[in-house]
């Protein structure tokens, strides 16, 4: 691809993560800086990711930063989310997920919070086609770090198959 084309790429993906975080917004799922988005670029070996600590009303594209399959931050003027290492793993383990949101919705905050819960069943014909069944529930670990990284990494691996433009995993809060 030429450079031209890679910008094109990256300029697509921007675009989405953009359109992901307004939605993400205006819908009551994220307040302030809570949660991250990313998105492949389409034909490379990168993917496009919010920033770590910025309010996602107030967003450019021009912030959001690059990283590559290596691990790599290749551009952005501030630093990536602090969940750069899992929305890496998740990419690396289903090279079909071609976008990653990561929300801190009430909904989704108050079944994390919930002792003993390790699966969100299934409870109408909507979570089987749009979530592709049941929800799994990573385990507990700090934000950012490697060992949550892992286990989203892990709990990606079983997510069903049918439905990968809208899975859903959310973690136990502490």
């Amino acid at each position: 691809m030429s450079q031209e084309t890679i910008q094109r790429a990256i300029q697509k993906a921007k675009e989405q993560v953009m359109w992901g975080c307004r939605t993400m917004v205006d819908k009551g799922y994220a307040l302030g800086t809570a949660g991250n988005i990313s998105a492949r670029v389409e034909g490379e070996p990168l993917f496009v990711i919010t920033p770590s600590a910025r309010p996602y009303l107030t967003m450019k594209p021009e912030d959001l930063a690059v990283g590559d399959m290596d691990g790599n931050v290749v551009s952005g003027p501030y630093k990536p989310s602090i969940e750069f290492s899992m929305h890496l793993g998740i990419y690396k383990e289903r090279p079909e997920v071609n976008c990653i949101v990561h929300t801190h919705s009430k909904f989704a905050t108050a079944v994390s919070a919930m002792d003993g819960v390790e699966k969100v069943p299934v409870i109408d014909i909507e979570g089987v086609v749009y979530l592709g069944g049941e929800i799994l529930v990573a385990p507990f670990a700090p934000p950012g770090s490697g060992e949550l990284a892992a286990h989203v990494r892990t709990q990606a691996c079983s997510w069903p198959a049918m439905a990968p433009s809208a899975q859903v995993l959310p973690w136990k809060m502490p």
